[in-house]
């Protein structure tokens, strides 16, 4: 699964591609700045970018975005891929967010 950053008509648009990919994460920004990327995850209260690589995604967030979206298993692929993070220190020190690398698509 991947947070998507694209531009729209009127601003920024945000989605949660691929929700049923448990083995992955990551967000993509296309063609927008850095600026217009971190306003739009903020606005939508999904997570903020952090330095030139690392982004912190709320995990209620991603709950919300992919919820009527996905399986009946997805609760438990979804929680072991946040205990996989757990393990390599992705997740805030609360529990409330999962870090993801963001890639640039200018």
């Amino acid at each position: 699964m991947y947070i998507l950053l694209s531009p729209a008509q009127h601003g920024v648009v945000v989605t949660l591609e691929e929700p049923d990919d448990c083995n992955r994460f990551h967000v993509a920004i296309r063609g927008l700045p850095e600026d217009a990327a971190q306003q739009a995850l903020a606005r939508e209260e999904i997570g903020t970018l952090e330095g030139h690589e690392a982004a912190w995604i709320e995990i209620a967030a991603l709950r919300r975005l992919a919820g009527g979206r996905v399986p009946s298993d997805w609760a438990e692929r979804f929680e072991g891929m946040l205990r996989y993070a757990g393990r390599k220190g992705w997740l805030s020190p609360d529990g409330s967010r999962v870090r993801g690398h963001y890639e640039w698509n200018r």
